[in-house]
């Protein structure tokens, strides 16, 4: 299976899942029911074609090149990135509420950092992460005056 049968197919399920969940969003009760709805759907539909067009060029390269030879997964240092900005986002959306914005902010910049920078780094990897937290919720809270999740034992 060469990449364009991958992405196609992924961009697919995608799309699919994508159409599906715009299609469960609630309706406008003022003017056009469907309005709300609209671009999603579009979006949707639209990342879907485009799976569909990724997996019969993956066919049809498959078809010209004859079949290929297997190889195995390889972990590259981008994808080690990926995975733990990925892991650290789920964290972050787990525990947003529960530790409040200061703090889970703080751990996800943290983690993310360290995983960009390294250990070496390590006081100006923490410094921005908490710096970067409390300013931001500095900000929303005292001059935007946008309540943000506190810590629950602090109340900040």
């Amino acid at each position: 299976m060469n990449k364009h049968l991958k992405a196609g197919i992924g961009t697919s399920v995608f799309g699919l899942t994508y159409t599906l969940g715009a299609w469960g969003l609630p309706r406008s009760t003022v003017g056009n029911p469907m309005g709300p709805v609209i671009y999603p759907l579009f979006l949707g539909g639209i990342l879907t074609i485009l799976g569909l067009l990724s997996i019969i060029m993956g066919i049809r390269e498959q078809k010209e090149k004859g079949v290929e030879k297997q190889e195995g997964f390889k972990v590259t240092q981008t994808g080690k990135l990926i995975f733990i900005s990925c892991a650290a986002a789920v964290l972050y959306a787990l525990t947003f509420q529960g530790l409040g914005y200061v703090l889970a902010t703080s751990l996800f910049m943290m983690i993310v950092m360290f995983a960009l920078n390294g250990r070496k780094h390590w006081r100006s990897n923490i410094t921005v992460s908490v710096a970067f937290s409390i300013g931001v919720y500095l900000l929303f809270s005292n001059l935007l005056s946008i309540p943000l999740p506190t810590m629950p034992f602090l109340d900040i």
